[in-house]
């Protein structure tokens, strides 16, 4: 068959193709045609650390570069994520070794080694989302042979049962293995240590591959075909210790695909620079649900130097408390940099409100970066059929940081189709996100330095941040504080480099200071006006030199700028003069015509004895946020009308007594569109969860859409609508405030000891309430852990920077979690400090066994464990620190909170219906300006011991939901000689029966059958097996039980059913390990 193709075909199929390069998005940068223009500038010499989950060793994007070099040329995990323990060692048997597994390893050719360190991989090592794949298909292939077992017994006589049949029904009806157990081994020879992986668990380990550490070697293998997983390995401690590398969730991978991937001679899914060599630096720990533990960050950052590297990207962040750059680790970015590290950071995905980059993004020493979209990605990776023009995605963060200063350096494409690891079971895949604009930006800094490094131009951070800044595009409908300087274009950048190259400018810096509200920054930042009248903000400005600046170089120091004003609405004056000791200048903002919403703009200063052709030396962001006006009711109205794409602010300040503020947005004309609002505010007494809420909600024409958001009385509220640029059409909408609340007597309810009656007061400051109802209840108790810190060096880098000591806090504690208790919590209360040490505190649980029963991070405030079952739990909480005076100062506090229902209180309309137990009434009304009590009888409590109280909280709701909502304690102590029958009584007799001269403890039913059937002459060997697995499965935490049924199929030649089971027991009984390679090495 012949195809006809036209001219206009032909250029429809050229566009689509050309459309298809929105996929990886390099022409919305310019990197396209920079490369094109300059194919030798492509990256390499480059080195670039990839701070983030790791990188897929074996990918075959990341194998190498352009010129055939490796891609990958270091690995260094940061966190305890790769840390396998290889610290028992054992010798060879006639070319055998018993594995950890409990497997006869056969060595094969490793035979020739002695001395081997022994461990073992179990499917609690893996990524949590590889987990639940291994888990979810060998469910799914238990559920068919289940079905396949059932179908081969119909029709079939029952006869008399043997052990197989017995094992037969038992492996059809219950899941014996949740995930593979490997096999390790390691050993030394003249050329270094060697691992080795049973990846089949076939104990034949003489098949298999033994890796050389990869940064000598760039050896990876797969670690089986269920897994799937690409790693590769480092041996330490003597060989006691192996590190396995992995990417832990696929965003590494995905990073560092986007920065440099190399899949062939123009090739649509290369990389930015695809000539760049890659140091995988993990600072994401699986175990921990891929957070940051232990400083990571500030060990990652040092091994980056160590490791040569000239660019990080860091796809990583977290908010902090006050989000001024001025976090305990923003020190080590400033020093990285000292040390000529580039590092490149996402800003966040907490948009579209302001204020809400997030850490380390608010350094001014790291570059942060937003994301953005351009119509090629639309049509291509978001099916979009009437693609908007280039904006920022809804989610991205944006500027200005509280304390002023600009907050986004620049924007860059936040989405793209790239690698992923090999566990994931996709070749790659396109996300979006912050994550994703980073490495576009950290890859276009590698090619103009690559460029920098061909023609001899200036390399230093500076002056390659002034020369994208001079040729970066600002999109006119986002503000300055939104997109930074704006967004990039490779070759522009080129052109500026060279001519700062040419005219040299200064390359000091200058420490810039004005005081705003929430602190002092290097911007004016205004939220919320007082009065239209005009107002002056001074603004100091000093020059900045090194630690090892001479005086006479001081002395000689004296600049003079001209000053240039953007907006009428700011008046600057014309010059300034600084010496080595500074200058200030003042200037006048005048919003007399400014309307409600953003206004952002910038004063530059520039040398007066330079070009302005090379730009500012010092610009000077200038934010005002301007509220909406409010009726006597507290009522506002605002009217916006959106096309695709467009975002629209309303800023309100909240009266006081303002808990929540109701909106209703109502839509007028257009189709079925989706908006993505943002409501926050920025605080100086809230943590981030409680100021920044975002959320999605669909509308049509006459639709009316009505939520309810926490506020904080005193500030400014933000609420920001975003249209979704994919399908929306133009509307009109109306917008609708209302502030409700009721102000508590007390922010916590407290009811002493020896109280029964309660009461709770409450004025309305803002409306007359009525058909208030009020709810009060107990929900659990609480207790302080009062735990001896200890103080140890820190275990995965004891150093940075050379003499910069890192160490971590240990707290240990044991406590027993009694019948009932639901869920558990453990808090950090009032501990600013902790939101600021941000993802770095490790809590570790558990139990009897040794066995870890959770992992994760703890947070602010309070820490979720969830559900655990009653019994004895050991924790442990690893406090980071640079240095140790954040320890020795003791910077957090611990709470425990058992979650366990109680009864509620009873709530009265007096105090003489509490009295006489009479009327009982959560109905409340309230007049505007005045208060109303409402009085409770405390349910019956037993006694607590010191330390510990009840908690619960009180809520009281109208007919749209909550309006107030207070935490409640109720302390009951007891007399000091009770205390010891409390702790009794709190743990559910724990201890009771032990000691001398008590009676045995009777054995359970099935434990007592198990032993009357071996008493049983007539008992047969089938009586006997099923006897005891209805035993030992109900004992499923008794490492004895388990020995006993290994032993039975060992000595009933079950030696399959043996190996199957016993396979993962080292998970459940850790510290079991002597006992059970002893069983072990008898099994056959």
């Amino acid at each position: 068959m012949l195809l006809l193709i036209t001219a206009s075909s032909l250029v429809f199929a050229l566009a689509s193709q050309q459309s298809l390069q929105g996929q990886l998005p390099k022409n919305d940068l310019g990197v396209t045609q920079f490369l094109k223009e300059h194919p030798e500038y492509n990256g390499k010499g480059i080195r670039v650390a990839v701070l983030d989950t790791g990188i897929d060793p074996g990918h075959p994007f990341l194998q190498t570069t352009p010129d055939g070099r490796r891609k990958i040329v270091d690995w260094y995990d940061a966190t305890t994520d790769a840390l396998l323990p290889t610290d028992y060692v054992v010798k060879q048997r006639g070319g055998h070794v018993t594995g950890l597994s409990g497997r006869d390893l056969d060595l094969g050719k490793y035979a020739k080694y002695q001395e081997f360190h022994l461990g073992r991989i179990g499917v609690e090592f893996f990524p949590g989302s590889l987990v639940g794949r291994i888990a979810g298909d060998r469910y799914a292939d238990f559920e068919k042979s289940k079905q396949r077992y059932a179908e081969s017994q119909v029709g079939v006589e029952e006869g008399d049962a043997t052990l197989e049949s017995v094992i037969a029904e038992r492996n059809a009806n219950e899941l014996m293995a949740d995930g593979p157990v490997y096999d390790v081994i390691v050993y030394s020879t003249s050329n270094g240590w060697r691992v080795v992986i049973d990846s089949d668990e076939d104990g034949d380990i003489g098949e298999e591959q033994a890796l050389a550490p990869f940064k000598q070697s760039g050896d990876w293998a797969t670690l089986g075909d269920e897994s799937n997983l690409n790693y590769a390995v480092n041996v330490s401690d003597d060989g006691n210790m192996t590190s396995i590398y992995f990417d832990a969730h696929g965003h590494g991978t995905h990073v560092a695909g986007i920065i440099g991937s190399y899949e062939g001679e123009g090739a649509r899914l290369n990389g930015i620079a695809p000539g760049v060599e890659f140091v995988a630096i993990k600072i994401g720990d699986s175990k921990v649900g891929g957070s940051t533990s232990g400083f990571a960050v500030s060990k990652a950052l040092d091994y980056a130097v160590e490791a040569g590297c000239q660019i990080a990207n860091m796809s990583f962040g977290g908010p902090s408390f006050y989000a001024d750059g001025r976090e305990p680790d923003d020190w080590v970015v400033e020093e990285a940099a000292k040390r000529g590290l580039l590092l490149v950071t996402s800003a966040g995905n907490e948009g579209p409100t302001l204020s809400t980059v997030g850490s380390p993004g608010t350094s001014e020493a790291a570059w942060s970066i937003a994301a953005a979209i351009w119509p090629d990605t639309q049509k291509v990776s978001y099916s979009s059929l009437n693609p908007s023009v280039p904006l920022l995605f809804d989610f991205s963060s944006r500027g200005p940081l509280p304390t002023g200063d600009l907050g986004i350096d620049f924007a860059a494409p936040g989405a793209a189709l790239s690698a992923l690891p090999s566990w994931t079971l996709a070749k790659g895949e396109s996300w979006n996100g912050t994550s994703m604009a980073a490495p576009q930006m950290a890859g276009c800094v590698a090619l103009l330095e690559c460029a920098a490094m061909g023609e001899e131009l200036p390399t230093d951070h500076e002056t390659l941040h002034r020369a994208f800044r001079l040729s970066a595009t600002r999109f006119a409908q986002h503000d300055w504080v939104e997109v930074g300087h704006g967004f990039i274009d490779m070759l522009p950048a080129l052109e500026h480099l060279r001519l700062l190259a040419a005219e040299r400018p200064s390359q000091t810096l200058y420490d810039i200071q004005t005081a705003n509200q929430f602190g002092v920054g290097e911007g004016i930042y205004v939220r919320g006006l007082q009065n239209k009248q005009s107002f002056t903000r001074s603004v100091s400005i000093a020059p900045r030199f090194d630690d090892d600046s001479t005086n006479a170089a001081k002395s000689d120091f004296l600049r003079t700028f001209s000053i240039v004003s953007e907006a009428d609405w700011v008046t600057a004056p014309e010059g300034m003069y600084s010496s080595a000791n500074g200058n200030s200048i003042s200037l006048k903002i005048n919003p007399e015509n400014l309307e409600p919403g953003l206004h952002s703009t910038r004063v530059l200063m520039f040398d007066a004895d330079k070009p302005r052709s090379i730009g500012a030396e010092i610009i000077i962001p200038v934010t005002i946020a301007v509220q909406l006006d409010s009726d006597s009711e507290h009522k506002s109205l605002d009217h916006a009308t959106l096309k695709q794409g467009e975002l629209h602010r309303s800023f309100l300040m909240v009266p006081h007594g303002a808990n929540y503020v109701d909106i209703k947005v109502t839509q007028h004309g257009g189709g079925r569109n989706e908006y993505r609002p943002g409501a926050g505010s920025v605080s100086a007494l809230r943590y981030y969860e409680d100021r920044q809420q975002r959320g999605r909600f669909f509308l049509e024409d006459g639709d009316v859409y009505t939520t309810r958001v926490k506020v904080e009385e005193g500030t400014l509220f933000e609420y920001a609508m975003s249209a979704r640029w994919t399908v929306n059409t133009v509307a009109h909408l109306d917008i609708e405030f209302g502030f409700v609340g009721l102000h508590a007597s007390a922010s916590t309810f407290e009811v002493p000891v020896g109280q029964d009656t309660a009461y709770f007061a409450y004025t309305s400051p803002l409306h007359d309430v009525s058909r208030l109802r009020a709810s009060a209840s107990i929900d659990g108790i609480a207790k302080s852990i009062d735990a001896e810190m200890e103080i140890i060096v820190d275990p995965i880098r004891s150093h940075i920077f050379g003499d910069y000591g890192m160490f971590q806090g240990v707290i240990e504690f044991d406590e027993t979690i009694p019948e009932g208790v639901e869920s558990i919590s453990l808090f950090t209360p009032h501990s600013i400090q902790t939101t600021e040490w941000r993802e770095d505190l490790m809590l570790e649980i558990f139990d009897s066994n040794d066995a870890v029963v959770a992992r994760q991070i703890m947070y602010e405030v309070e820490t979720e464990i969830g559900a655990i079952a009653a019994g004895d739990y050991h924790f442990k909480i690893s406090f980071p620190s640079l240095g140790q005076s954040a320890l020795q100062a003791h910077f957090a506090g611990l709470e425990l909170y058992m979650y366990q229902s109680q009864d509620d209180f009873t709530l009265y309309p007096s105090l003489q219906t509490v009295f006489d137990q009479s009327h009982a009434s959560s109905s409340l009304s309230i007049p505007a300006g005045g208060g109303r009590t409402l009085f409770a009888s405390v349910p019956q409590l037993d006694s607590l011991p010191a330390g510990s109280w009840y908690f619960g909280h009180v809520s009281v709701k109208d007919g749209e939901g909550s309006i107030a909502s207070n935490p409640i304690k109720v302390y009951r102590g007891v007399a000091a000689e009770e205390c010891a029958e409390c702790v009794d009584d709190l743990n559910e007799g724990e201890g009771e029966g032990e000691g001398e001269g008590a009676e045995p403890e009777e054995l359970g039913e099935l434990e007592q059958a198990w032993v009357d059937v071996q008493a049983d002459e007539e008992a047969t060997v089938v009586d006997k097996l099923s006897a005891l697995l209805e035993w030992a499965d109900s004992e499923s935490d008794d490492a004895a039980a388990q020995f006993i049924k290994y032993e039975f199929y060992n000595s009933n030649a079950l030696h399959a059913q043996l190996h199957l089971e016993s396979a993962a027991f080292l998970k459940s009984f850790p510290s079991q390990r002597e006992a059970f390679m002893t069983a072990a090495k008898t099994w056959k």
